[in-house]
């Protein structure tokens, strides 16, 4: 008789992207990942296949999540500029307390690997450019509705947004001083005026 799951596999996936962003990809073993996730080996490789394939779904997860919070938080709002501007200050909050000093999965992932692996880097660079065109669409509709000057560039502020975005996380994980924090966001800020 087939078993059944006894575990939502969303849920899991978002432990697995904990665990991961804990420990990295290298120094975490399948036992660690087991006991993290509430899940059994033999669960982990029927849902998920071995830890390689875990830790690629776990980060486009984590990317897509953290695109949901972009889109959710920046494009639809009706003063994009704004929502951006509380969306830094939001993350370089985030980035002082203990868990934000964890860093983030992309990033981590990034420094982690570097290019030496060019599927996770492929993954990396698809959820960055997600980012990237979130910004960059909010951005767009900001300087159409006259709130964003007519010099200014949506795509290579976008990307500016995405490497402060990042920057605060790993400026977080080395010096969680909230004062460093919200200057940075802030002198961010200063390229959209």
């Amino acid at each position: 008789m087939v078993r059944t799951k006894e575990f939502d596999p969303d849920t899991v996936l978002g432990l697995a992207g904990q665990a991961f962003k804990r420990h990295g990809y290298h120094a975490i073993s399948m036992e660690m990942l087991t006991e993290e996730m509430g899940i059994g080996r033999g669960s982990l490789y029927a849902t998920f296949g071995d830890k390689r394939a875990l830790f690629i779904a776990a980060l486009e997860s984590y990317a897509e999540d953290i695109v949901d919070t972009v889109i959710r938080n920046v494009e639809h709002a009706d003063e994009p500029v704004s929502a951006i501007r509380a969306l830094l200050q939001e993350i370089a909050e985030f980035a002082a307390k203990p868990e934000g000093q964890l860093g983030c999965l992309l990033t981590n992932t990034a420094t982690e690997f570097g290019s030496c692996d060019p599927e996770i880097q492929a993954a990396l660079a698809a959820g960055f450019k997600r980012i990237e065109d979130t910004y960059c669409r909010a951005l767009t509709r900001a300087q159409r509705d006259g709130d964003l000057g007519a010099d200014k560039k949506p795509r290579a502020l976008a990307r500016l947004l995405l490497s402060t975005m990042q920057g605060l996380r790993v400026i977080g994980k080395t010096n969680p001083d909230p004062r460093v924090l919200r200057d940075i966001a802030n002198s961010a800020m200063l390229a959209l005026e």
